[in-house]
């Protein structure tokens, strides 16, 4: 039937585990403060790495804990809060920098290769995780620690919440859980 709409399989989402990421932030130490402020960004964010990979020292604004990036992918300019966590790693790698951009990659590529040799050396299964893993994994944490989804929608710069909740929404089974002890009837 020519009318059918085939539309896209959804796959399930891979995030990291807590023991993932604990694993990642203690071996990230071990690394050049290029690849630790990646990772860290990358995390504590959830932001694209074409939304990161041109960021200036200019655009951190570390009075008002703020990041100001453009975002390839959607063709807009953002403005962010930072996470207290982030604060030092990025005054360390600007301090570093002194001006102009913060990162030595070239483009997204160089950054998702450079991930893909730390989790090899670091013994990650492979071809379970990616760059895009962050933002799904930041997502899917924030939601899970009570943030709104709206809230987190705005945070990783999604013009709609349901490409939020379609997408990248992992709800663990222990809200599932506390959802489904919600439900009543009218016997009990």
């Amino acid at each position: 039937n020519k009318d059918s709409v085939i539309r896209p399989e959804i796959k399930p989402i891979t995030i990291f585990s807590s023991a993932d990421i604990q694993k990642i932030l203690t071996e990230v130490e071990n690394k050049n403060s290029n690849f630790k402020t990646m990772v860290y960004i990358l995390l504590y964010t959830g932001l694209r790495p074409s939304d990161i990979i041109n960021i200036q020292v200019e655009d951190i604004d570390f009075e008002a804990k703020t990041l100001n990036y453009y975002s390839i992918k959607t063709k807009e300019h953002f403005i962010v809060p930072l996470h207290d966590t982030l604060l030092p790693i990025l005054q360390a790698k600007t301090e570093e920098v002194g001006k102009g951009r913060i990162f030595e990659y070239s483009d997204p590529k160089n950054m998702g290769r450079a991930l893909n040799r730390f989790l090899d050396d670091n013994d990650f299964p492979p071809k379970r995780f990616n760059l895009r893993t962050f933002r799904k994994t930041f997502i899917s944490l924030a939601y899970q620690s009570g943030i709104d989804l709206a809230m987190v929608s705005k945070l990783v710069g999604h013009k709609q919440i349901t490409t939020t909740a379609k997408y990248y929404n992992k709800i663990n089974i222990g809200q599932q859980h506390d959802a489904i002890n919600k439900f009543k009837t009218s016997s009990k």
